[in-house]
């Protein structure tokens, strides 16, 4: 959770002051910044696949659009924040 809050306050200096569209931006990103920080590539899109699939519904940054092909998802190149489901 650790590197979900780090990305997550990226996102803010990244000028979005919205805290769910930060977080959800965050859980997109996860994987970037845990291998832009030296985690290898597999362990890295292990890690925001599992931070994405148990988050907190009731955690108030919470939304139910920060899913794939929902209003949040931004449909980036790269995105594994999506689940052990795909």
């Amino acid at each position: 959770m650790a590197l979900h809050v780090l990305t997550h306050e990226a996102m803010h200096i990244n000028q979005e002051h919205d805290e769910v569209k930060a977080d959800c931006q965050a859980f997109q990103r996860n994987h970037k910044m845990a291998e832009y920080l030296g985690v290898a590539p597999p362990l890295a899109a292990q890690s925001a696949i599992l931070i994405h699939h148990f988050r907190n519904m009731h955690h108030p940054y919470y939304s139910a659009q920060c899913e794939p092909g929902r209003v949040l998802d931004e449909k980036l190149r790269d995105a594994i924040w999506r689940g052990p489901d795909g």
